[in-house]
Order: structure tokens, then sequence, then C-alpha cells
């Protein structure tokens, strides 16, 4: 990775760091256009630390767009970031959260199961699945 955008991810984290999620976003996205003009989501063969930072800086934007609740964007983010490094296990978690909290029970489910395959011990997504699994329980046997 070019030492120029180096320096504008970690810009972005600094500035996400200080509360300061305009800027961030701002760096965020200028680090993602500046790698995506280098490299192409489906090649196997980019190097696997600039694979892991963009996956890394979707995540982070997609977080900064869920804050301002832009769901639909963030989730864009998130399943992006997850094209660039698919064993990103708070990326399924950050995007199974969205899928909850928009009563998406099926798709939070989904993301929670990924999440905690990938990352067993992490309580706040089996937490997250099991609620998941007993609201959309709920949700399917009120419609009927």
């Amino acid at each position: 990775m070019e030492d120029q955008n180096e320096k504008t991810f970690y810009e972005a984290e600094y500035l996400e760091s200080h509360g300061q999620e305009k800027e961030a976003f701002d760096k965020y996205s200028d680090f993602i256009e500046q790698m995506l003009s280098v490299v192409k989501q489906d090649d196997e063969n980019v190097n696997l630390k600039i694979r892991s930072k963009l996956a890394l800086a979707y995540n982070n934007r997609g977080y900064l767009r869920y804050l301002k609740v832009d769901f639909d964007e963030a989730i864009v983010d998130y399943t992006a970031g997850l094209k660039f490094d698919p064993k990103m296990h708070f990326s399924y978690y950050n995007r199974g959260l969205i899928h909850y909290r928009l009563g998406r029970f099926e798709e939070a489910i989904q993301d929670m199961k990924k999440c905690v395959k990938l990352k067993p011990d992490f309580e706040p997504a089996q937490q997250c699945l099991k609620q998941s699994i007993i609201d959309n329980y709920n949700k399917q046997h009120k419609e009927s």
C-alpha cells in the first residue's frame, strides 16, 4: 500500500476516534476510492494487507453511516467490506444489528450465525442471535 493511502486510512481512524465523524467519513471515502482505483473486489491476488484495510475502511464508514441512521448505505458498506475480507466477524455483527433493528430477523439470524461461527466467544453476537430467533418466532406466529 502506498504511503499516502496508508496515511489517509490512519487519518480517518484518528478523526473517528476523536469524534470528528464527518471528517473521518470523508477520509474513509477517500481511502476507499484511492484503493479501488488500484484493485478490483474479485481479484484474489490482491495483497492481504490491502484487502484487510479496505474491508476495515468499509466497516468503519458503515458504522459512521449507522450513527447517522443511514441504515441502507451502512449495509452496503458492510457488505462491500465483507467481499474483501469475509472473515471480518464484526461486519457481520454490525450488519446483523441493522437487520434486527429493522425487524428483518431472518437476515439478522444469518449474519449473527456467521459472526458466531467466526468468533464463537463473541457474546453480543450470541445474545443478538438468540433474541433474533425469539423475535422471528414471535413475528411468524403473530402473522398466522
